[in-house]
């Protein structure tokens, strides 16, 4: 798994060479890169195998923004497909 990175990621998962997945490993569905929450929030998707709820992250991958100086397990990583 690579570290999060929003440019990385969004080419990474257009060009189908990697998917999104949390730091355990679960698949993460991107519904939405730069939604209506820009200031904290920008990225919105889903985690199927728990919920179709919505779930937000930090642009930077981060789960909360409590837990951008710990590591928390929703946080995002880049799943190479090669």
């Amino acid at each position: 798994m690579l570290d999060f990175d929003i440019e990385i990621a969004t080419i990474a998962v257009n060009c189908g060479t990697g998917r999104i997945v949390t730091r355990e490993g679960r698949e993460v569905i991107i519904t939405c890169w730069n939604s209506g929450n820009l200031y904290h929030y920008p990225i919105k998707g889903y985690i199927p195998s728990i919920s179709k709820c919505p779930v937000y992250w930090t642009n930077k991958g981060k789960y909360t923004i409590a837990s951008a100086s710990s590591d928390n397990k929703y946080d995002l990583f880049i799943e190479e497909l090669c």
